[in-house]
């Protein structure tokens, strides 16, 4: 039977003495490669080498070596196994036997035969190897072979029309359908670069499962920024989560009932954007596994950067509220008037500030640089949803908002942040000093989250700015950046394990800051402070100095440095913690010298106190002094 032509045909050299040398004989090819038994001798064929089968008794039927040889590939079972035979007889029954010497002939001999035909049985190797597989997966293994009314003889050419009527016949009554749809089915699964993901008609919509990152690598999809709410899950009580214990399970499929209401609500979104992937941190996350949350933190910036859009669930006061009910409806029409402009007539009118900008969501310190670092982000209030990128936002009663050409024109940067390139040095400061000023008075569940939760931000300027960063502060603007204060009275430094950020830095400290406004061109800075570059720990590298025939009188939240002389004022001084530095003795590190000649000269400071290592202080506070009221103490110290 060949590809074109369905009818048999029988090969005229079989067991043909006359040919021409070298020419391999089919009855000696045959014995190599089907069913010979084990006293056949290999065959060598030239250009192939030596060829047989395992032979009677061990490989009869090739289902045997075929699935070890998958076990050596795979780890797993094969989806499908099909078997084709060549067509079998039943086994006669046994004949009745008698007693005495021709009792032994009846059965000796007679099993003998049976049992070496057995050995040659194809069906019967299959079958025996059937009966191993567990019940439970038997159904992955089909058989297809023709039972004959009798075996035709060798050569018998005229039992042809027979065969293929019997083939025929086979053929039609037998349930080809179900084969064919497993065989596309494990075909299906094997040839796709990644696991299919439920989705609409093409999977049963109430099941989703978890996708591996080089899964999903390219993928479009959505990110949801949402509130965790008051009460979260926790290690004992993980609720929804993904946890070390049902990764293993989700990665394969898990219910969409499982979820809280705002998650079911984002995968309805997603779904009528048409798009297949959606990310949520409490699933995409392994929760409580300190590893995986250290290495997702750090590409955090990525996930909302890169995806299509933001979901952020404004409305929702947790993870069970959800996002699209609400309370209100909005009605609007738009009008022309006889010039032909157009106004737009709605029952509520857009508050984007009050319904986005105050929301709680957007208190949340995380959250920041989620909607900064966010493509384009839909908002769902409670009033009507905004639609959000760099080109303004779109409010559902069909007005257009512009972007401010002033601080908010980099936060809606959908390629944040490349509007930094073009702007000027002031711009870039000011923007710098607005955004974390604004993420300083965020909420975070965890204190020591303030380090992380804007890193991805801190990247991105730093390769803006083509400079180095350390903990919140850029080497390019250095001065600037460290003259910063706080602004909440009620300020305690954040317990970092194994003081993972240095004084000097902004994110030591909990609570709102702000930075000194100095403006350009007024302020003469010390060469001498600069980032330690020979050191792995973030430290800084300054002259050192002390305070000279001055005295300090705590005055609200600051110090009023006063002269000693004149008991007139000379200057300021406001601490990073309430309490100052009290027991240890100021010192202070000078930033920088005002240059404006009409008036007494003044320094920009860091207050210092000593750490209790030789040559080695740390930051307690900042202000501005008379430069009459400092000596310099001593140069190259390092301020941790």
């Amino acid at each position: 039977m060949t590809v074109s032509n369905s009818r048999l045909c029988i090969l005229s050299n079989y067991n043909g003495a006359r040919v021409r040398q070298g020419f391999e004989l089919i009855s000696a090819s045959a014995r190599a490669t089907s069913a010979a038994p084990s006293y056949f001798p290999a065959k060598f064929i030239r250009g192939l080498g030596f060829l047989q089968d395992g032979g009677a008794g061990k490989h009869n039927n090739p289902i045997d070596p075929a699935e070890w040889e998958s076990k050596a590939i795979w780890d797993t079972t094969p989806d499908l196994a099909v078997s084709i035979g060549t067509g079998f007889t039943r086994d006669p029954e046994s004949p009745q036997t008698v007693s005495g010497r021709l009792g032994f002939r009846d059965r000796f001999f007679p099993r003998l035969f049976r049992l070496f035909n057995a050995m040659l049985n194809a069906q019967g190797g299959w079958d025996d190897h059937l009966n191993r597989v567990p019940r439970g997966e038997r159904h992955k293994y089909i058989r297809i072979n023709i039972a004959l009314n009798m075996e035709p003889e060798l050569d018998d050419v005229s039992k042809m029309p027979e065969l293929e009527d019997l083939a025929a016949t086979f053929l039609r009554g037998y349930d080809f359908a179900s084969i064919t749809q497993a065989l596309f089915a494990a075909s299906f699964f094997f040839e796709l670069h990644r696991k299919p993901v439920a989705k609409g008609t093409h999977a049963d919509p109430e099941l989703l499962c978890l996708c591996l990152p080089e899964e999903a690598n390219g993928v479009k999809y959505t990110a949801l920024s949402h509130r965790w709410g008051n009460d979260p899950p926790s290690k004992d009580n993980p609720r929804y989560c993904t946890t070390d214990g049902n990764i293993a399970a989700r990665l394969n499929s898990f219910s969409l009932s499982e979820l809280p209401k705002t998650f079911r609500d984002a995968v309805r979104v997603t779904r009528e954007l048409g798009i297949e992937y959606l990310w949520i941190d409490s699933l995409c996350i392994i929760q409580w596994n300190a590893e995986d949350w250290k290495r997702e933190a750090g590409r955090m910036e990525d996930v909302f950067a890169l995806a299509h859009c933001t979901l952020a669930a404004t409305s929702a006061v947790d993870s069970k509220a959800g996002f699209l009910a609400r309370n209100t409806s909005n009605e609007y029409v738009r009008v022309q008037d006889a010039t032909g402009n157009e106004v737009c007539v709605c029952t509520h009118m857009d508050d984007f500030e009050n319904d986005v900008e105050e929301a709680e969501l957007n208190n949340r310190a995380w959250v920041m640089q989620e909607r900064v670092l966010a493509k384009r982000t839909i908002h769902f209030s409670d009033n009507q949803t905004y639609w959000e990128c760099g080109e303004g936002v779109y409010c559902e009663n069909l007005t257009k908002m512009e972007s401010s050409l002033r601080k908010k024109y980099f936060l809606l940067d959908p390629s944040f942040p490349d509007r930094l390139f073009q702007s000027g040095r002031s711009r870039t400061v000011e923007f710098i000093h607005f955004l974390f000023e604004n993420y300083s008075k965020r909420g975070l569940t965890k204190p020591t989250d303030r380090r992380v939760a804007a890193s991805g931000l801190e990247t991105r300027i730093a390769g803006a700015l083509h400079c180095s960063s350390k903990h919140g502060i850029f080497k390019k603007h250095l001065h600037r950046n460290l003259l910063w204060q706080t602004s909440d009275k009620q300020t305690e430094r954040i317990a970092y394990t194994n003081n993972q950020v240095p004084s000097w830095s902004w994110m030591a400290c909990g609570g709102g800051i702000k930075f000194m406004e100095v403006a350009f061109g007024s302020v003469s800075w010390a060469d001498a402070l600069a980032f330690d570059t020979k050191c792995d720990s973030a430290a800084l590298i300054a002259d050192v100095g002390k305070f000279l025939g001055c005295k300090m009188k705590s005055e609200d939240d600051r110090c009023i440095v006063l002269d000693i002389s004149t008991n007139n004022e000379a200057g300021w001084v406001r601490y990073d913690t309430e309490g100052g530095a009290e027991g240890s003795e100021n010192h202070c590190v000078v930033v920088g010298r005002t240059e404006d000649d009409s008036i007494a000269q003044e320094y920009y400071i860091l207050v210092v106190v000593p750490s209790g290592k030789d040559g080695e202080y740390r930051r307690v506070g900042v202000g501005k002094v008379g430069t009459s009221c400092v000596e310099r103490l001593g140069s190259k110290v390092r301020i941790v």
